[in-house]
Parts: structure tokens; sequence; C-alpha cells
């Protein structure tokens, strides 16, 4: 008879129990009694990790991953070649007898040659003064007994696995992002210079020093380039790791930097006290710090520069740049040694100019002053031609894609901390408004004929706005800022055709409908910077064995409402629209919008294997603490969009505090929020951080 087929499969943690259990596959749930026909055994593939117990429906999903191995029991062949092995080593156990013999030469001895001096001859007077004689017979090698050609390589292959042996691992390394800063005023963190950020993988052990030279080498030349050739001192600038912005010029210029911080456990569970090094999941922000001082010097000589370009420019007939800047004006660049030895020279060059010209004089950043004319060069004439050919045609269909401009009125949603909504004093923020005196003035522009996606209640379009008053923070900071545009609809069934119809609501029920959904997202914001406070209130963070913490927000976001023109015979305009507008979430595929946790679930829905599972378990535990921290009141749930941006929250209360209303959205389930005790499964997040079980 023979055996039942085993099916491993790969899973990476598993809690199993000799009672009634629930599938353990994520994603399922379904209760198995002991004995069930239902009950089935997944061994792992891997053999340091438990089975597992899943369903039927689930046992028949394993089998069609591709992943899937699926054999028969090969312990019985298994036990009879460990017996053959055993029996042929008792019936030989004279060890093999081995011997090196030489092979024979296929050659005889010659004579050995004459010998030959090397000095001058004392016979020969002439010869006292020359050099020494240098013997032209060739000298015959023989090759020793018992050696190949082969060994002649020896010296080599032994000096080129000696030099292998101290070389580093090539997996203790760690990738950085090198960047070039200037300090701002008033501002804890400097501004990034004209995006100048690259990345970089560098040996684990690298020290302060070693990051320093590096950094001089890859972002120096890119910032020459961008800065026209002015001469910033790199080698006194500060150099700093960018997200705790601590100075590395003050630390120890010899002793690895990153490799002692990442040196832990192989596992947080093991008792071995064996420390290894475990790469960052994160890349590590390196860079060069311009100070406020030497930024403002270099915008000012940019300045003088465009000038003198310019007023070269136009009294000669050359378009050349080279031509136009004399060799004297690029001296009055300010260099490295003038801020050593604390001198300004561009404090004498300023006031060397007229006060008409420093009144006159543009204060714009670098980046969006014009520039000379270029270079002259001579165009590619075939590619010319191609370019006026298509060039000379216009364009019918540039511009015809339908979007709806409309004037509405913007309120931004910007909620206040989770402390300041329960302030008795500032009741009036505990939920979103739309109220006249904050309300924004600007255009509206929809792409109606192109939709983005299409949810449960709600449609999605492309979108850009534009304010009368640009904000100084969240959406409206720019003009035509990319949005998407949200609106409600609902099904209705065609009694005579019996078919589902897709309608809009009124607009009395639009605006509530987007109200209620803008005050969801005006309290997640809120909950979730609770929940970032909590894990920074923990000063180990930057030990080497805590989990890596993702940057994780809600979309900026605001309501937009449009107004019809009130008739002739009424001076009040009533609502005809109204739209969330979000911040556009950037991917480059479908693959890159992930829901992380459904709001009718307590468990990640991403399988253990995914590359984004991680960041599913970080919302799980966040889940955690605010189910712990609210008193088993209130959590977030229905997780969703990339790995920086989220965006559609839920927010889920106890029934206890509802008293029959409808608090916040239709996704806010009573029956699920009591489930969540039962579903949470503790993760490496809660384990580290040390939250109390369920």
């Amino acid at each position: 008879m023979s055996r039942p087929l085993e099916v491993y499969a790969q899973f990476t943690d598993d809690v199993r129990a000799n009672r009634p259990v629930v599938c353990e596959r994520s994603s399922c749930g379904v209760v198995l009694a002991p004995g069930d026909q239902n009950r089935h055994l997944v061994r792992n593939q891997n053999p340091n990790l438990p089975d597992r117990v899943v369903c039927s429906a689930c046992y028949n999903w394993i089998l069609g991953k591709p992943d899937t191995l699926v054999r028969g029991d090969i312990s019985e062949q298994a036990a009879v070649v460990r017996r053959q092995a055993l029996d042929a080593k008792r019936k030989d156990a004279t060890p093999l007898q081995r011997q090196v013999t030489a092979v024979s030469p296929n050659y005889s001895m010659p004579p050995p040659p004459p010998p030959a001096s090397m000095l001058p001859h004392v016979n020969v007077p002439s010869s006292w003064g020359a050099p020494g004689h240098q013997s032209t017979s060739s000298t015959t090698y023989f090759q020793p007994n018992g050696y190949s050609a082969a060994h002649a390589s020896y010296g080599a292959e032994r000096q080129a696995w000696a030099s292998r042996a101290y070389h580093h691992d090539p997996a203790e390394s760690i990738g950085l992002i090198l960047q070039i800063l200037h300090e701002v005023p008033g501002k804890l963190k400097g501004t990034l210079v004209l995006n100048l950020s690259e990345g970089k993988e560098v040996p684990a052990k690298i020290t302060p020093a070693g990051l320093r030279g590096l950094i001089i080498q890859v972002m120096g030349p890119r910032l020459a380039e961008v800065t026209n050739g002015y001469p910033f001192p790199l080698a006194q600038m500060p150099l700093r790791e960018v997200v705790r912005w601590i100075d590395l010029g003050q630390e120890d210029q010899n002793s690895p930097w990153f490799y002692n911080r990442y040196m832990g456990k192989p596992n947080y569970k093991q008792k071995d006290k064996t420390m290894v090094y475990k790469r960052p999941k994160v890349s590590i922000a390196i860079a060069l710090v311009i100070p406020a001082p030497q930024w403002e010097a270099y915008i000012d000589w940019d300045e003088s520069q465009n000038s003198v370009i310019a007023r070269t420019t136009r009294s000669s007939s050359s378009f050349s740049i080279q031509a136009s800047v004399p060799d004297s004006l690029r001296s009055q660049a300010l260099g490295a040694a003038d801020w050593e030895n604390g001198n300004n020279p561009d404090v004498t060059d300023r006031e060397s100019n007229s006060s008409e010209d420093e009144e006159s004089r543009p204060r714009t950043p670098p980046q969006s002053r014009k520039r000379g004319p270029p270079a002259y060069v001579s165009p590619d004439r075939s590619r010319l031609a191609k370019v006026l050919a298509v060039g000379g045609q216009p364009d019918v269909t540039a511009g015809a894609t339908p979007l709806g401009s409309e004037q509405v009125e913007f309120y931004a949603i910007e909620p206040p901390s989770l402390h300041e909504l329960l302030d008795p004093e500032l009741q009036h923020l505990s939920r979103f408004t739309c109220t006249p005196d904050e309300a924004s003035q600007g255009f509206l522009a929809i792409q109606s004929n192109l939709s983005i996606g299409c949810g449960t209640f709600k449609t999605a379009h492309r979108g850009w706005i534009t304010l009368h008053h640009l904000r100084d923070a969240g959406l409206g900071t720019t003009k035509n800022e990319l949005v998407v545009v949200k609106r409600t609809f609902r099904e209705l069934s065609n009694k005579s055709g019996g078919q589902t119809v897709y309608t809009r609501y009124s607009s009395p029920e639009e605006h509530k409908i987007i109200l209620k959904e803008a005050n969801n997202l005006y309290w997640a914001i809120s909950i979730m910077g609770f929940s970032y406070s909590y894990i920074y209130s923990f000063d180990t963070l930057d030990h080497q064995d805590c989990p890596p913490i993702p940057d994780l927000r809600f979309v900026q976001a605001g309501v937009a409402i449009y107004y019809e023109t009130p008739a002739k015979n009424s001076s009040k305009a009533s609502i005809r629209k109204t739209y969330l507008l979000e911040e556009y979430i950037e991917t480059n595929s479908d693959s890159e919008f992930v829901k992380f946790v459904h709001n009718g679930s307590a468990v990640p829905l991403l399988d253990a294997d995914d590359a984004w599972r991680w960041i599913a378990d970080f919302l799980c535990f966040t889940q955690h603490i605010q189910y712990w921290k609210s008193g088993e009141m209130v959590f977030l749930s229905d997780l969703q969009g990339s790995d920086i941006l989220l965006t559609d929250p839920q927010i889920m209360t106890s029934p206890k505090i509802a008293e029959g209303a409808d608090l916040f959205a239709d996704g806010n389930v009573g029956s699920v929020f009591e489930q969540f005790p039962d579903q949470h499964v503790c993760n490496q997040y809660c384990a580290w951080f040390k939250l109390p079980e369920l």
C-alpha cells in the first residue's frame, strides 16, 4: 500500500495546537475540530520552521501554488541507503594505499655549460674600464621529477587566495543615499540642492573619514556642474547623517560608523549570544551640508555672474559663454582658504557695486534664474530636417482632452494632534467642518473622460487644483497641483430591464457622504500621528535588533465645493457638487498600490513571502497600539496605499460608545471591532515594543 503524499510549502511563522484550531492560512479563519476530515497538515519547506494545519479549501489553494512541492515519504528509502553505506564500510575497512610516482623524463642530462666570467679579464687591460661581460650562452632549466607544469602557478595562486581571504564579506555592505544640502535659517535640517542625490553600496565597515572622501568623490563633480564650478570648500563642510542629524566630523574618524550599530543576533528569539552583522533594510542618507553664509555667498556670486554675462553678450557679437566671462570674474569666487581665514571677499565685491544695482538685483533661488545663451554647437542637419518636418505641422490633438474647469471653495483637512482633539477648550476641533473663514477660492480642472479607479461607492479621476492665494502647506501650495478627485455614486436596479444602473447622489446626500469621508481621514491622521509618537518615545530605535520602522503617512487632502449659479430672483447659491481631493500617489504599476489590512479582519492581507509583508505587519502593530492605548475603544483599519502614502482609512470604534449612532462611515462594523482581540496575532513589532497580549 503506497504511503500518502506530503505537501511542502513556504511559511515563515506558525502556532500549533492539539485542539480545535483556526485554519493557519492568514486570509482564511475557518475553525477546524480535531479529527475533522477537512483538516490537512502541510509540511514546511524550511526544516527549521514548524508545519501548519489548513482546511480543505486552503489545502487545494496551496497545491495550486507554483512553489509547492508534492512528494512521497522517502524516509524508508533513506534508511536503506544508510544501511548499504554502512555495510560497504565494514567490508572494506582497509585504507587506500596511495604513492607518488615520479614521471621519468624523456630527455638526457646535457653537460653543464662552460663557466662565464661576469668580470673584466685580468690579462686584457682594455677591458678593465668596461662593464662586466655578460654570458651569451643560453641557460637550460630542467623540470624536477614528480612535478607538473601546474606547480609553477603555485605562488600566484597562493597570493590570490590569500588576498581574497582579507576582502570584506559581500553581504556585509550597507546602502547609502549621498546628498548635498544647504542650511536654511530657521529650519532644523537642510534643504536638498537641486535634487543632488545618489544611491551607493559601500562596505559596512566604512569610517566617517571614508564617508567624507566618498561623498566628495561622487557628489563633488555634480555639485560643480550645477553651480558653474563655484569652489565650495567640501573638505571643511559638516558631514551629517540626515535622519538623526549627527555631525560625523565630531566622531572618531577611523572607527566604523555603521558596523557596530547593526550587529545583533541572527534571530531575536534565539538564545545564542553570537552576534552577526544585520544589514538595514532602508538606505541611510548621508549629506554634506553647505553652511548658510556660504550658500548666500554663492547666490550673490551667481547673480553677479549672470549680470556680467548679460552685459558682455549685449556688447559682443559672439554667443560663446566662455568668451563672455573673463578669468578675473572667476577669481571673485569665494575659495576654501578665505573661509578658513575668516575672510569673505564677496563683501568687497558687493561694496564695489552701486546702490542702484543692489536694489534692482533680484533675490531669487539659483535654480529659477535664467542663464546666458548656450555655447555654440552646429546642429545635426539630418536630425534638424526630421524635426522641422514634424514641428512645422500643428498638432490638432494637443489640448483636446476634455477638462471641466469649475470655480470651487477649498477646505483643507488639517487635523490637530490627538491630545488637542481631546482638549475640552478645543471642542470645536473634534470633527472636520467647512467653516467659511477657512475657505480658499480657486479653480479645479477635472479629466472626467478617463477614470483612474472605481471603488465600492467612489469614483476617482485625475484633476488639477489652483488656488488664488497659494497655501503654505498641504494641498494648494503650487499652481496646477495634480490631485485625485473623488465623488460618490450608488447602484440602482432598473425594474424594467433588470440591470444595475449607477447614478450620482443628490447634492445634499453627496455633500453629507463626502464630509463623512473627510472626517474619517481627519481622525485617521491624528490617530496615526499618536501611534508614531508612541513608537518614537522609545530610546531603542537605534538598536541593531529593532525592526525597521516605515515612514508612513496619510495623503494630504481637502474638500472642494462647487456652487450653482443663483437664480435671478435669489441671492443665495446652493451646493451643486462636493469633491474629496487627495494627494496623488505616484506608482509605476498597479502592484505598487496595495491593500495591507482589510476592515473585515485584523490580519495582514499579504502572504508571508510578499516583499511588502513587513509593512502590513507594522500596520497591524499600530492597530495593537491604538486598541490598547485607547482603552479598547478605537483603531484604524482598511489600510491601503504605497510604501509611503496611505489613503481611504476606516475608523473602527467600540459599539459601547456608539449608543446606536452611525459613527464615522459604513465600514465601522461593531461585530468586527469586537473580534479584534481574537483575530490579532502579535508579530515582531509587538514583541520588540513589549505590547501586552490582548
